[in-house]
């Protein structure tokens, strides 16, 4: 577990630090590791070299087995550093999490944090943009008292293309985008749009490079994939489906089956954030476990073996997740189920803290922005 606490401990500090703490922190773990794997040769090197020197002088050294004895080290005489080796390996295990988070951690950072785009941010500058988009639009209603009166709408993206005047700069960054309008609301992730926007800081809380605020209505490029796609279209024939409850039950049904909050009637929003309950609206470790429980049971009446009900099962939930999008509730859930079904096929299931200590080390190494999330439905 110590492996998993670093590497979460070390991305949730050094998200609010310059690039060069964490090539720093990286650094030092690798000196201390250097250090820990260095001491015991050291300290075997001095006792033999003491004992050498003693047994010349014909007389024994304190401590040490006459000559001819097994020396310090032997598996039969020196019990305690096999029982240190343990500790040893778990504080180098520990020391390899946090050098490769922090590593990870500072080249993002690096990444947002350099080339122009820092400078048209401070000015506030007014540009063409080129983004793909990485998750569906998310729409925000507007809160009793708000400055706004109309749907907001917030979409991350990948800014791939940025024109002023006439200069024209490729680049591969994240960004968060705020717009309005009817245009936003039928996107899909993975589609290439162009838009007019003003630049302004990013959100501290995001590991985004810049903030847009659309001044146009999206030009689409670019169709989806066709994963995104047919994903799109199972999510929009759910909510067709929910056609035929009451209104205000029309959008939480999409909500509780795959986090789709698209058509959520507002009160029934401000009735579960009051009640606490907007976590069952955000999808979790509950929805993946009904999926892979149900394909490991249908694999097994189907007469399948355990490593091809675990492959199944793994296949199953990675496309649910595609399904649902990979939101951070979903990421986790998703990485701790692929971890149980290849244990379950390989025939390890006991070992549970490992397995999550795993799922949090692979998460926060995927995304360390994840170091600071809490979901909250919108």
């Amino acid at each position: 577990m110590l492996p998993a606490l670093g590497a979460w401990s070390s991305a949730l500090i050094l998200l609010g630090c310059p690039p060069l703490t964490g090539f720093l922190v990286t650094a030092a773990c690798a000196l201390a590791a250097l250090t820990l794997h260095r001491r015991p040769t050291t300290r075997r090197s001095a006792s033999r070299l003491l004992l050498a020197r003693g047994s010349a002088a014909g007389y024994s050294v304190p401590g040490h087995p006459e000559p001819g004895r097994p020396e310090p080290g032997h598996p039969t005489t020196d019990h305690r550093a096999a029982r240190r080796a343990p500790s040893n390996l778990t504080i180098l295990t520990t020391l390899a999490a946090v050098a490769a988070t922090s590593t990870v951690v500072a080249l993002n950072l690096l990444s947002i944090s350099s080339g122009p785009l820092p400078a048209l941010t401070k000015r506030g500058a007014t540009i063409t943009a080129q983004l793909v988009l990485t998750d569906d639009p998310k729409i925000r209603s507007p809160r009793p008292g708000s400055y706004f009166h109309r749907d907001q709408i917030v979409v991350t993206a990948n800014l791939r293309t940025l024109i002023t005047g006439s200069h024209r700069l490729a680049m591969d960054i994240p960004v968060r985008l705020y717009a309005f309008g009817p245009g936003w609301r039928t996107l899909l992730p993975s589609q290439r749009i162009e838009v007019t926007a003003r630049l302004a800081p990013a959100d501290p809380s995001h590991l985004t490079a810049a903030t847009l605020l659309a001044r146009t209505e999206p030009r689409v490029l670019s169709p989806p994939s066709w994963i995104h796609r047919i994903a799109g279209d199972l999510r929009a024939g759910l909510r067709n489906a929910a056609d035929v409850l009451p209104p205000d039950q029309r959008g939480l049904l999409p909500g509780l089956v795959v986090g789709d909050v698209s058509r959520m009637d507002p009160q029934v929003a401000a009735d579960f954030r009051d009640a606490g309950l907007t976590h069952l609206l955000a999808v979790s470790g509950a929805n993946l476990a009904i999926v892979a429980g149900a394909v490991l049971v249908l694999g097994r009446v189907a007469g399948l073996s355990l490593p091809a009900r675990a492959v199944l099962a793994a296949a199953a939930m990675i496309a649910f997740a595609v399904v649902a999008r990979p939101s951070p509730s979903v990421l986790r859930a998703l990485v701790m189920g692929l971890v149980a079904v290849t244990a379950l096929g390989t025939g390890r299931t006991k070992d549970g803290i490992t397995a999550l200590s795993a799922s949090v080390v692979i998460l926060i190494l995927f995304e360390p922005a994840l170091a600071r999330s809490y979901e909250r439905a919108s």
